[in-house]
Parts: C-alpha cells; sequence; structure tokens
C-alpha cells in the first residue's frame, strides 16, 4: 500500500497500467489515490488467505460513471513474511496466473456479474502478481460478540449480501440455502460451457463418441488389484452417502 502511494508508482503508475489494459480511455488519467488501505490478513476479519488485499480509492481528470473510484487490489505475500503462503500459492500451483487470465478474458462471459477488471500483470520469473478490479460495496455483517452473529440485520430485496469470512459459514442465518445459490450459479457456469459461450476463448470443446471413449480406456487401462478396488468402492461410497445425506436432511 504504501508503495503504490509513492512518488515511483501513484495516480502515474495507474493511468499508465489503465491505458494498457484498455480499462481507461486515453484522454482520462487517474489524478489522485485519496486511499490504499490494506486489508488484514490474520485474525477474525482476515481477508481470505490467498493474497495480500487493499482498497484503493482514486480520483480521475474526467469523472466517468463508466469507471469506478473504489477499486479492490491483489498482491501477493511478502516472501520474507510469508514464505509459505507466498510458495504454496505463487509457485507450486499458479493459483494468480489463472485468475488474472479469467479476469481479462473470461469474466465478461459469465452468466452473472462480476466485479469490472481493471489491470491485471504476472511475473513469472518473480511470482509477483496484481489484480485490480472495482470494489464490491459489500455491506456490514451483524455484530459477532463472543464468537457468534448477534441478531441479523434486516436486507432489501437484492442487496448485495455482507461477506462471509473465511471458515465463517456457522455465522450464516441458513447456510445450507447459501451454498444452494452458489451451487445454481456453478451449475449455470458449467451450463454455458457445454452450450459454447466461451467458445471465443477455448475454441470448440471436443466431442466424443461412446466408441472414442472405450478405446481410450481400454488403451490407457491398467491392471489393478481387488483390494485396491474395493477400496476405490469405498472411498466414492462416503462422498456419495455425504453428498446424499447433505441433499435429504439439510437442504
Amino acid at each position: 500500500a504504501e508503495e503504490l502511494k509513492s512518488d515511483a508508482f501513484g495516480a502515474g503508475w495507474l493511468t499508465r497500467a489503465f491505458h494498457a489494459a484498455g480499462t481507461l480511455p486515453q484522454d482520462n488519467a487517474v489524478t489522485r489515490i485519496v486511499r490504499a488501505d490494506p486489508l488484514p490478513v490474520v485474525g477474525f476479519d482476515a481477508a481470505g488467505g490467498a493474497a495480500m488485499k487493499m482498497l484503493i480509492t482514486v480520483e480521475y481528470l474526467k469523472p466517468d460513471d463508466e469507471l469506478h473510484t473504489e477499486l479492490f487490489c491483489k498482491y501477493p505475500y511478502l516472501y520474507s513474511e510469508y514464505p509459505t503462503a507466498r510458495k504454496e500459492v505463487s509457485s507450486y500451483g499458479d493459483v494468480d496466473g489463472p485468475e488474472i487470465t479469467c479476469q481479462m478474458s473470461l469474466a465478461h462471459l459469465f452468466p452473472f456479474r462480476t466485479a469490472k477488471f481493471y489491470f491485471g500483470e504476472v511475473c513469472r520469473e518473480t511470482t509477483n502478481f496484481i489484480l485490480i478490479s472495482e470494489t464490491i460495496p459489500f455491506p456490514k455483517r451483524a455484530p459477532v460478540q463472543d464468537g457468534y452473529t448477534n441478531g441479523e440485520m434486516a436486507r432489501d430485496p437484492y442487496q448485495i449480501l455482507p461477506v462471509c469470512g473465511k471458515y465463517q459459514d456457522w455465522l450464516l442465518p441458513n447456510p445450507a440455502e447459501f451454498y444452494c445459490c452458489l451451487f445454481r450459479a456453478m451449475g449455470r457456469l458449467a451450463a454455458w460451457d457445454k452450450l459454447g459461450r466461451y467458445d471465443e476463448y477455448f475454441g470448440p470443446a471436443p466431442t466424443w463418441s461412446e466408441e472414442d471413449y472405450a478405446h481410450m480406456a481400454e488403451s490407457g487401462k491398467k491392471s489393478i488389484s481387488a483390494k485396491t478396488v474395493e477400496s476405490q468402492k469405498r472411498a466414492v461410497a462416503g462422498v456419495l452417502d455425504a453428498g446424499l445425506d447433505y441433499l435429504r436432511n439439510v437442504v
């Protein structure tokens, strides 16, 4: 946050970045960074766990209703402070690259609203990255006292709901309702893929006949022991039982 507000970066760097991304008209500019406030990474109010995050407020040379002044920024953990998290997220798993690519090239095709993309970049040599988008105006959640939500605040229809902290779904008034909403959105996302809505990026999806599947299965099949087969059956059965129990007794 301090680096972003410094003379070496600041409003001029944001202007060049947004121009490069094509998200800010060439005749406009960021003239001032009003604030750059980092979000907590530890404690009860920690903002996720995959990266550092901050909220940015900017002013433009030419105010425009299409340009957000409240921005959200993700950037990597400092290796000197969080070496394990930095290696796991930015090196071993490459979580950062696909997220930036998705924001740049795919999010506008999704069947639901997503935060507007402003800039993203990743350096493969250093694993440094940055992703800037609009800030989602999450309202305040109900007060939490002694680890539990103290009452529920009234919400209007279609209002954005408060953010839920990581591993804190037990604070939601009806967790199953929230998860089912997420599952329905995931279903639409997958269905649109089958309909070819993302073909302009991925290209047409390959099609396979039953004979093709059978040929691939036979050519790559390796013999396994009866003990392994039974072990796999028990593992799959356990997963299915848990899912069926959720559908029958929770939803």
